[in-house]
Order: C-alpha cells, then structure tokens, then sequence
C-alpha cells in the first residue's frame, strides 16, 4: 500500500499555495460598504463594456460579475464603491445621532433636576453643535433649511432623518436609471450597505469566528479526551477553511455574508468528517494501524465525491 505518510504533501502544498492568494480577496459590499445592483438578462454583455460605459458616467470602483441565475438567466452583479458625498453625509450622520442621543440624556438628567434645558449653558452649547451638524448635513444633501428655523431636536432630528433619506434615494435612483440605460432592462435591483452596517456585520462575524473557534475545540476535545487527535482533527478543518478561502482569492469569489456563511457551514462539515475518520481509526480494533488509515481514508473520499456530486447537481 505504500507509504501513506507521503499523502500529506499534496493539502501541505494546496495550503502553502492558498496562503499566497487569501491576501487576495475581495471584501464584498457587505463588508466595504457600497451599493450591490443586479439584474437578470436574456443575453449575456460584455463584463468591460458595461464598466466603461459607467465609469464614463463619473462612477468609479465598480466591479462587474455574471452568473448563471434561474430559468437559464443571465444574472449581472455589480458593485459600486460608496461615493465621497455619500460617505461624508454618513460620517455626519452617525456623528448627528451620537449627539443627538447625548443631547437627549442630556435633557432627561436637567428634567430630573427640575432645571428648564435653556437655561442650562452646557445644554445650549450642545445643542449649538448639532445644529451646526444638521446645517453640514443639509448642505451635503442639497436641502437649503437651517437647523434653528426648528423649534426643538426632536424635529431637528426629524427632518435630518428626511433630508438624507431623499439624499440617499435619489443617489440609489440615479444609478438605478444609468443602469437601465447602460443594461437595457428595467429589472435592475438596488442594495446599499452603509459603512455603519458593513462595521456591523465585520464585528459580529469576528464574535462568530470566535465564538464557533472555542466551542468547536471545546466539543471535540471532549470526545477524544487527548491531545494530539483533538489537534489534528481541528488542524484539518482550519486546512480545508485555508484551501477554501485561497480558492476564493484565485477566482475573485468575494468575501460576503452568504460566502461567510459558507465557510462556517464547510468547517462544520470538516469537523463531521475529520472526527468520524480519526474515530475509525483510534476505535475500531480491526487490523492493523495502517490499514485502519487506508480504511478511513477511503471513506473520507467517497463522503466528500458524493458531496461534491450533490452540489454538482445544482448546476447540471
């Protein structure tokens, strides 16, 4: 049967290699914050045409990708790097609300005193300052009101609300009408990720990565109650999230929530394998250690071909 201490080469290289293009990824919209547009199409544009003839209309950052949707339909994803006005009115934005939020506990903690907020200088210096934030954030979303024609900061608040909400949707707009026009279809959808959420959505998946990373090592040092089989079992999914992940960079698949979902689905799969080998192996009397392997290995290969054919199905 040979050495088959000599199989190891092949994941060591697959990882050695996968390290050289995970630096590579793209973050998607989910994580950079953007806008993702698509659009299905019965007939398939060419990828470099479309960013020109967008790039030609001042946009700039914009990534281009096609895939196979249903009912045999060209799908078109693109991705629109977040504007310089729009990021400025959403820095401006969640500085306004952090404020505001102040100003408010604020007021509570003059009420609790019995002390009227005008009369209170640190209340009025604050108040000052975002009014001075909603004059800024009305300049940049095009609307001409000043903060001090409102009576207090809960109608400030108000109408900085409807001001960035009409900023944001006729930024959303025109972009949805340059694609119509550049695509050729009205069947263009429009989904913007601010930079507030896409900081979200990267501090809960560290508290996942984290969370699943100790729970894991966890469970499956308590089945195997020793040290060496626990660490190779956990060594064997962090290789196939490596490989995974560097395949990711070398096709350009970028780094969103649903690809971020699917790692976490391919380590529980990993661990489901690598713990049901390793026990074949360390559990199972029959012959010897050798042939235990060999034995392990098979059934390692016929689990991971046949799931590889169900996922081939999808595409069939």
């Amino acid at each position: 049967m040979g050495d088959y201490r000599l199989l190891i080469v092949a994941p060591l290289a697959l990882i050695l290699v996968s390290l050289f293009f995970i630096p590579h990824i793209r973050l998607g919209v989910d994580f950079k914050s953007g806008i993702l547009a698509s659009a299905q199409l019965d007939r398939q544009l060419d990828a470099e045409s479309v960013k020109a003839a967008l790039i030609s209309k001042g946009y700039s950052g914009i990534q281009v990708r096609y895939y196979q949707g249903t009912l045999g339909k060209n799908v078109i994803e693109i991705e629109f790097e977040e504007s310089a006005a729009m990021e400025k009115v959403s820095v401006l934005r969640d500085k306004f609300t952090a404020d505001y939020d102040t100003l408010l506990t604020m007021q509570l903690d003059l009420l609790s005193k019995n002390i009227t907020a005008g009369q209170d200088a640190g209340y009025q210096t604050a108040l000052g300052g975002l009014q001075s934030l909603a004059n800024q954030l009305f300049a940049e979303s095009g609307h001409s009101q000043n903060a001090t024609d409102y009576g207090n900061a809960n109608v400030l608040n108000t109408e900085v609300s409807d001001s960035v909400r009409q900023f944001n949707t006729q930024y959303e707009s025109g972009i949805k009408s340059d694609l119509e026009l550049v695509l050729g279809t009205p069947s263009v959808s429009i989904n913007r990720v601010s930079p507030n959420l896409s900081a979200r959505f990267i501090e809960r998946v560290v508290w996942v990565v984290v969370g699943s990373a100790v729970l894991s090592a966890v469970v499956i040092f308590f089945i195997f109650r020793k040290g060496i089989p626990s660490l190779l079992v956990l060594t064997g999914a962090v290789s196939d999230v490596i490989i995974a992940m560097g395949a990711m960079g070398l096709f350009g698949i970028p780094l969103t929530l649903p690809s971020f979902a699917a790692l976490l689905m391919l380590i529980g799969f990993s661990l489901d394998t690598d713990v049901l080998l390793t026990m074949r192996v360390l559990k199972i009397g029959e012959g010897t250690a050798r042939y235990r392997v060999y034995d392990a290995m098979k059934t390692g290969v016929t689990m991971s071909t046949v799931a590889f054919l169900s996922f081939l199905s999808l595409f069939v």
